[in-house]
């Protein structure tokens, strides 16, 4: 006696087909559930990098032997958007970490202000020695509108590790403009070294002309 084969039916689908079906419903309300969330905590995400520009650095310097912070001045342009910084963040590379970043600090942009990178002898030394009109933290403080640009101050421990470098291949820079939540990436080679040699091998691992 011929017996036709079972299927399990639940009106009319396979089982096979309504787990698909139920994990696709899970996927998607979970999905909105993560939006949602987002959307309340940091509001909607803008398209692109959004209004600011970052000019990450290039090049390289000698430290010199002595352990102590260091400066580096790291150009930017807001506009007229009123952005506000939210989070900085500076990546090494080639094998090299990342500077250790102590503070972000913001100064005007003035004539015969200092540039690339400074041994820090504190805000006092800057401000004399740099003419800067003052220096400001950065961090959830609106930016000022129609300026020619503004110079974000970054205070950079010394390198840790037997490299003896730290080296900067990318600036990243999360910021807001009203509820709109952008992050920008702005990329460069740099590199700091305590000594012309480990300056030689860093700026062949990055692929600087030496």
């Amino acid at each position: 006696m011929n017996m036709a084969p079972t299927q399990e039916r639940s009106h009319g689908v396979p089982s096979r087909a309504r787990a698909v079906i139920w994990w696709r419903w899970i996927a998607a309300v979970v999905t909105v559930i993560f939006l949602t969330v987002a959307f309340l905590l940091w509001g909607p995400i803008g398209f692109g990098s959004g209004p600011l520009t970052v000019y990450a650095p290039s090049g390289g310097q000698i430290l010199g032997p002595r352990d102590q912070p260091w400066g580096l001045v790291v150009g930017l342009q807001a506009g007229t958007s009123r952005a506000t910084i939210d989070q900085v963040t500076v990546v090494g590379g080639a094998g090299y970490s990342g500077p250790h970043v102590l503070s972000v600090l913001e100064a005007p942009i003035q004539d015969g202000q200092c540039g690339g990178t400074f041994p820090w002898e504190g805000p006092k030394k800057l401000l004399s020695d740099c003419a800067i009109g003052g220096l400001h933290r950065i961090a959830g403080v609106p930016l000022p509108g129609n300026n020619p640009g503004l110079n974000m101050i970054i205070k950079i421990g010394p390198p840790v590790g037997p490299s003896g470098c730290w080296t900067v291949t990318a600036i990243v820079v999360h910021y807001h403009v009203g509820i709109r939540h952008y992050m920008l990436t702005s990329t460069g080679q740099f590199a700091a070294c305590k000594t012309a040699a480990e300056s030689h091998r860093a700026d062949l691992a990055l692929g600087q002309p030496d």
